[in-house]
């Protein structure tokens, strides 16, 4: 399970538990603790962190270890598409070091086509895919409208900036889920026929074209 500190917070002097990086509230601690039970801290440190979680081991640089803990159980509501993902090819457009190409093996992918640009978070994906012996493309680049003629299934986008791209397409042919980044184009989304299925923050929305 994930390892707990339990402090007094800086400001109002109250009881808090440390998971990760992260800060929380004693009830906010337990259900996260409760909803992450098959998630094993192996080692966190302050240049990285390694998970362990339902038979994988993921490396992360400890400044992004706790995206998995806080946004774990959103992306598996609204990144998972309605129909099964059993032997599908998934295109994952901001895939990190390799956390949501996690989430889709576990529900049956039979591969991820990662693309992402950052080059430290690259090496953890490839150090990520290797141990734990993914079947995974990695495009070690920014994401551009040539990428959507790749063999796929379902697209999974989360991107600052390259959402935005897809509102110059009539239509985006796969099934996919979108993060957009602002109320803005969330409105151009719509516009588009596009659903909102959740809104994370009032700047944050996850549409879908299904």
């Amino acid at each position: 399970m994930l390892k707990v500190k339990i402090g007094l917070s800086k400001r109002k002097k109250v009881p808090v538990f440390y998971i990760l990086d992260g800060t929380y509230l004693p009830h906010e601690a337990l259900r996260l603790l409760w909803d992450l039970r098959w998630l094993n801290e192996i080692e966190h440190n302050k240049e990285y962190t390694i998970l362990e979680a339902k038979g994988n081991t993921l490396k992360f640089l400890s400044q992004h270890a706790s995206f998995i803990v806080d946004e774990w159980k959103v992306w598996g509501k609204y990144y998972i598409p309605h129909f099964s993902l059993q032997g599908k090819t998934i295109l994952d457009v901001g895939a990190g070091r390799g956390e949501t190409a996690l989430l889709f093996f576990l529900h049956g992918a039979y591969k991820v086509i990662a693309v992402e640009p950052n080059v430290k978070a690259v090496e953890c994906l490839k150090e990520n895919m290797e141990r734990n012996d993914w079947n995974v493309e990695i495009v070690a680049e920014p994401f551009s409208l040539e990428h959507l003629k790749f063999n796929y299934d379902f697209m999974k986008m989360d991107g600052e900036g390259c959402e935005e791209l897809l509102l110059k397409l009539p239509k985006v042919d796969k099934p996919c889920v979108v993060e957009v980044h602002s109320s803005k184009l969330l409105n151009e989304f719509m516009g588009e026929g596009w659903r909102k299925i959740y809104s994370l923050t009032a700047d944050i929305h996850f549409v879908s074209n299904a």
